[in-house]
């Protein structure tokens, strides 16, 4: 596949702190569910399947892809569901829930926001970055 290079660019440009929000969400939730036996599973989008979302039109900007980082706990009943919303609740600023939840990381050195994926509110990390 042939990658944009503006598209290169940006990936370049935003995979540090994209990283960096993606690890402080992995080892938080990753330790809860480490302690409490939950399956957990998370990845960073790679850019190829980035650059076919926009090239396929799924997307029509980097602005507006919502899932640069996403994670997913995987409880056994509805019941564990509610605890594992509440640790998140507990350690995260959660900032709307739905089919998507979408939480507030904070970090001396830039705030990011989650949204069960990372996205276009990336941006405003990298701006607020340090």
């Amino acid at each position: 596949m042939i990658i944009p290079a503006i598209l290169a660019q940006k990936y370049e440009n935003y995979r540090e702190i994209i990283e960096l929000a993606a690890n402080i969400a992995k080892e938080t939730l990753q330790n809860h569910c480490d302690k409490t036996g939950y399956a957990f599973a998370s990845r960073i989008k790679t850019i190829e399947s980035l650059a076919e979302k926009i090239g396929t039109g799924r997307y029509k900007s980097w602005s507006a892809l919502d899932d640069l980082f996403a994670c997913t706990i995987i409880v056994p009943t509805l019941h564990q569901e509610e605890e594992v919303s509440k640790f998140c609740r507990s350690v995260f600023k959660v900032l709307r829930t739905g089919w998507k939840i979408c939480w507030q990381i904070s970090h001396p050195s830039f705030t990011a926001f989650v949204q069960g994926s990372m996205g276009k509110d990336v941006q405003n990390a990298k701006q607020n970055a340090l």
